[in-house]
């Protein structure tokens, strides 16, 4: 793999996350401001560390829709939950794929709309890369699809509130 390849593709990977994380950060603020704290109560929720967990080496996590790996032939690299609270947790699992990024992109775009999935976000501003970002009622989830030498490399996650 080239170093100009790693470094995109580490830059995708860096930007999904930052991405996931600030809207799970926002949507958290948002809970706590929108009556989390009892009438009259003078008490400042302070944020507590996500909760993290791995699943084994090769396999989806727990929670994890595994309707959302549309390759059957896909190797899961990793796969992880953090629990920010109760009603606050994302899902992630990252897999490698022989498709193409393009076929890839095109598969998750259906799969979102005849899901009953609204996409709202499409990001196709590098050759290497594309993103899908989607809601369904309060559940949303992102797509990092970044090309490999032999297929892909696909993120997914999957936030539940």
């Amino acid at each position: 793999m080239t170093n100009d390849i790693r470094k995109k593709r580490i830059s995708i990977a860096i930007i999904a996350a930052v991405v996931l994380i600030a809207i799970v950060l926002v949507l958290g603020f948002a809970a706590r401001h929108n009556g989390a704290n009892p009438a009259g109560s003078s008490a400042t929720a302070v944020p507590l560390a996500p909760k993290a967990a791995y699943a084994a080496s090769g396999e989806v996590i727990s929670g994890f829709p595994s309707g959302m790996i549309l390759d059957p032939a896909a190797k899961v690299a990793s796969s992880y939950s953090l629990s920010y609270n109760a009603s606050l947790s994302q899902y992630t699992a990252s897999f490698d794929s022989k498709e193409s990024m393009a076929d890839l992109y095109a598969a998750y775009g259906s799969y979102f709309q005849t899901s009953g999935w609204t996409v709202t976000n499409r990001i196709t501003t590098y050759s290497t890369s594309r993103g899908i970002y989607a809601t369904q009622g309060s559940n949303e989830a992102s797509v990092a699809i970044i090309t490999e030498p032999n297929g892909s490399q696909v993120i997914v996650s999957y936030v539940v509130k």
